[in-house]
């Protein structure tokens, strides 16, 4: 058996078997009996169903990620405004402490 035969049997087991990789993989897509059971009957249908799974979780998680940069973006905005209030708030104290000594001082 190729190196490189040997590779791919360890990350995906083509063969009917399940190993230890595919059991963990079965349990993070949550796949029914049925469908774990077309690995030894119809092994393009259960690689098909794995395939989409994935591919379904993939996009949530990429929208998720696409949502999370939106608010980020939001939040630096909101940041940068504070920010600036911030200086025009410093601004205003200063020139009352300015017109307080005036008088007082």
């Amino acid at each position: 058996m190729s190196k490189q035969k040997k590779d791919v049997e360890v990350e995906c087991n083509l063969e009917n078997e399940l190993s230890q990789d595919d059991e963990f993989l079965l349990k993070k897509i949550n796949l029914t009996q049925e469908q774990i059971k077309l690995k030894t009957e119809n092994q393009e249908a259960f690689w098909k169903i794995v395939a989409e799974t994935l591919r379904s979780d993939l996009k949530d998680a990429l929208d998720d990620n696409q949502e999370l940069h939106r608010l980020k973006d939001l939040m630096e905005e909101e940041g940068q405004d504070l920010d600036k209030e911030n200086t025009k708030l410093v601004k205003l104290v200063n020139e009352a402490k300015e017109i307080c000594n005036q008088y007082i001082g």
